[in-house]
C-alpha cells in the first residue's frame, strides 16, 4: 500500500524501461523504450516536461512517482541545450539467444 494519502487513481504511477533491442524475424530491430503510466502519472510527467522547457540551463525538475510494486522513486527531467549534455549513448543489451538453441 502506498504511503500517499491520495486515492490510487490520483497517485502518479510511472513505469519506465530502458531502451532495449527487439529481436524478431530478420534480426535485431531498433532500440525501444516504454513508458507506462496511469492518468495521474502522465499529467505529472507533462507538467515536468513543460517546466523543464521553461527552465534555464542546468535546472532540473523532479517529481515523486510510484512503481508498480509501490516503491517510491524520484524522476528528474532536465532540458539539454547541447547534445553533449545528453550523456553518452548506451550499448544495447545483447539478445538472449538461448531460447532459440
Amino acid at each position: 500500500m502506498t504511503t500517499d494519502a491520495r486515492p490510487q487513481h490520483e497517485t502518479p504511477y510511472l513505469h519506465i524501461r530502458a531502451p532495449r533491442r527487439v529481436v524478431g524475424v530478420g534480426g535485431e530491430g531498433e532500440p525501444v523504450a516504454e513508458i507506462h503510466a496511469n492518468r495521474a502519472g502522465l499529467l505529472v510527467l507533462r507538467e515536468q516536461i513543460d517546466r523543464a522547457l521553461q527552465a534555464g540551463e542546468g535546472l532540473a525538475v523532479d517529481a515523486p512517482y510510484f512503481e508498480a510494486d509501490e516503491r517510491r522513486f524520484d524522476l528528474w527531467v532536465m532540458r539539454a541545450h547541447k547534445r553533449s549534455q545528453m550523456g553518452e549513448p548506451r550499448e544495447p543489451e545483447r539478445p538472449d539467444r538461448s531460447m532459440f538453441a
